[in-house]
């Protein structure tokens, strides 16, 4: 197979020659025009066809420009997970200086500079979930602390929230550690996984007393 780029006015297109194809053929996939024709076809005959076929050509050009600007005012990402609950993602983007992030009903609004629009967002939009979680898990993770301590009547002397790779709870030298991603889940979860840390705490503190 034999691939070439040539370019007819203002209509780019790639060639591949395939010798097993008696017909040519004409595909516009993601905005890019392929042609796959037979491998003793001349340039002026390919070149012949696809004139008559402009018209076809940039209209189907044109539908796809027209829906990735569409697609870019609006982008829809895999649903994010908050207390049990999906939200899909929505990103916009406006002539802003810092990333604005909104929860409206079942969905995420995540308003980006115009400077990212038709860039790899995905640090920036990663960077501002997480910004998301650590806001809800502050909240979160203080109720379900409050819950434990009446039910336990023991208060640990400090916890903070710091995202882990392998854990959403653990226990060290009397401090709790909670990965912000807690917040995926349930409350009834949440409040599980915080227990389970006071008790570690109680649990300790008892071995000590005995030991004394």
């Amino acid at each position: 197979m034999k691939i070439t780029k040539r370019k007819n006015n203002v209509i780019t297109y790639t060639v591949s020659r395939v010798l097993d194809c008696d017909d040519m053929y004409i595909s516009v996939q993601n905005g890019e025009v392929e042609i796959i024709a037979p491998y003793n076809f001349s340039n002026r005959q390919i070149q012949k066809i696809i004139s008559e076929k402009r018209d076809w050509i940039f209209k189907k050009i044109e539908e796809y420009n027209f829906k990735n600007k569409k697609e870019s005012n609006g982008i829809e990402r895999n649903p994010l997970k908050i207390l049990g609950r999906n939200y899909k993602i929505k990103i916009n983007y406006k002539n802003i200086r810092m990333a604005e992030l909104n929860v409206e009903d079942s969905q995420i609004i995540v308003t980006l500079s115009n400077k990212y629009k038709g860039k790899d967002n995905k640090k920036i939009l990663n960077l501002a979930i997480d910004k998301l979680y650590e806001s809800i898990a502050e909240k979160e993770v203080e109720l379900s602390m409050e819950k434990a301590r009446i039910l336990l009547g023991y208060a640990p002397e400090d916890y903070k929230i710091e995202k882990m790779k392998n854990s959403y709870g653990k226990c060290e030298k009397n401090i709790i550690t909670i990965n912000p991603e807690i917040v995926k889940f349930k409350r009834e979860t949440i409040d599980k996984i915080i227990m389970e840390q006071y008790l570690k705490i109680k649990t300790k503190s008892k071995k000590i007393k005995t030991a004394a």
